[in-house]
């Protein structure tokens, strides 16, 4: 899908690892026309292990978190208690591949 812009785009998400392999310095050059890191940022998902050794911004969701409160959830609505929905924020670990917006 093609979306005109009066500005260009200045962050690439790149939430699957597919992505990120392919929004490299090329991939982007070539196809988005930005410079990751000086007209766009690169932003990964989920912090793994590759995206610190590559410099890659991302961003961290709490899931040691996630997955005791679904525990906790599970057994209290096995017990018969209500659920309540529970919100967890989530981290931006700014890195090199990160850019200010050029117009800012």
């Amino acid at each position: 899908m093609v979306v005109e812009r009066t500005r260009p785009a200045t962050i690439v998400d790149a939430r699957s690892a597919y992505l990120r392999r392919v929004c490299n310095r090329f991939a982007c050059d070539r196809f988005v026309g930005r410079r990751p890191a000086v007209d766009v940022t690169v932003v990964g998902y989920n912090d793994v292990p590759t995206a610190a050794m590559a410099d890659l911004a991302t961003v961290r969701t709490p899931i040691e978190d996630m997955g005791a409160i679904a525990v906790r959830m599970l057994i209290n609505q096995m017990a018969g208690h209500e659920i309540r929905s529970v919100r967890l924020a989530p981290n931006l670990i700014v890195r090199a591949s990160s850019a200010p917006p050029r117009w800012a």
